[in-house]
């Protein structure tokens, strides 16, 4: 599985704003919000959050399988 980190970027309202302008971030759009999501390579599942932290200027994220990798 990959990771996907991305932030939320605050609107003139306050909210998130995607690309194209508009709110709606996965995580609900709440804004100055550093969040990670677990993404299905293969795209059948869908992203999944793994963490969220308002306010951060890092998140490090580690996956630690069973054969330790």
């Amino acid at each position: 599985p990959g990771f996907d980190f991305g932030s939320g970027t605050s609107g003139p309202d306050g909210g998130s704003t995607g690309p194209d302008g508009e709110g709606g971030g996965l995580d609900g759009g709440a804004p100055d919000r550093l969040t990670a999501y677990l993404v299905d390579p293969s795209g059948l599942g869908s992203p999944v959050l793994v963490a969220a932290e308002s306010g951060a200027a890092t998140l490090r994220v580690c996956d630690v399988s069973q054969d330790g990798r």
